[in-house]
């Protein structure tokens, strides 16, 4: 049978889908009396306007479809669920489970919202960029860790909408820094995050040895204020530690992960099938 295939022709449209047609297996026709739906797959009948009150169920509880032309929509209706990219089936169980949690979510945030609640209530005894280790309690920042980003960032020039290179952020004099130690707290404090600080800059750059004149050479990329991604790397460290301190990451986790990468998973995968 393979044989046969390599020696159609594609370029003899002629005879080409003539001799594919041998190749395939002569079926009979399906005789199919009625398709049987799950009580969970209630939704495929919906989507194709189907009262699911107005369909006879068997002894199982499954809705059972006898019309050939009610059979077809269901059949259609299925497939689409299966290779839809937009995931049409929301009645699964995953689903309908995510999507309850991200409700609830997005209740109690509104709540937290109105309500104005904070972390924590600063004063002039507890100040927001005079914190100790204890008081910032792997929520907030403190000062001198903030120093010690500021001073470790690359010297670069490109800016966003701001116009402020890291190489201005990294010479900071310590009192400004303490200034946004202040905004960053009360920014955490608050759960804000600025939406001038989502805006990005967008530059077009001319591929290697492409002429620049043709649109099709150039890629965009989108700086956004360096600022921002500051105040982002104090997230990622409490995050980071919160994780760390309570081993919420596992071990076998290398993407995204500080000093990891495929290598370590590379190593791992040899060892185990070395010593196993």
């Amino acid at each position: 049978r393979y044989n046969k295939r390599t020696q159609i022709d594609p370029k003899d449209s002629k005879h080409m889908f003539q001799e594919i047609k041998k190749n395939f297996k002569k079926c009979k026709p399906l005789n199919l009396q009625n398709i049987k739906i799950p009580m969970n797959s209630e939704y495929l009948l919906n989507n194709v306007g189907i009262d699911p009150r107005s369909v006879e169920k068997d002894c199982f509880n499954n809705f059972v479809i006898r019309d050939p032309e009610k059979m077809l929509d269901t059949v259609g209706s299925f497939l689409e669920t299966v290779h839809s990219n937009k995931h049409i089936n929301y009645e699964n169980s995953l689903q309908v489970h995510v999507y309850n949690a991200f409700n609830s979510f997005l209740e109690t945030k509104s709540a937290f919202e109105n309500n104005q609640k904070t972390i924590i209530n600063f004063s002039n005894e507890l100040t927001s960029n005079n914190l100790d280790e204890i008081q910032a309690n792997d929520y907030f920042i403190t000062n001198s860790k903030l120093v010690y980003i500021f001073s470790n960032l690359k010297g670069k020039l490109s800016s966003g909408i701001d116009k402020i290179p890291n190489l201005v952020l990294k010479n900071l004099p310590e009192i400004i820094i303490m200034e946004y130690c202040k905004l960053f707290n009360n920014m955490l404090n608050n759960s804000y995050f600025s939406k001038e600080w989502k805006l990005a800059k967008v530059v077009l750059l001319p591929k290697n040895d492409k002429d620049s004149s043709n649109p099709k050479n150039l890629r965009a990329i989108g700086l956004l204020p360096n600022i921002s991604k500051i105040f982002e790397i104090c997230i990622n460290n409490n995050i980071t530690k919160f994780c760390k301190d309570r081993n919420l990451i596992n071990e076998k986790q290398f993407g995204f992960k500080y000093k990891h990468s495929t290598i370590n998973a590379i190593h791992k995968l040899t060892s185990d099938i070395n010593w196993n």
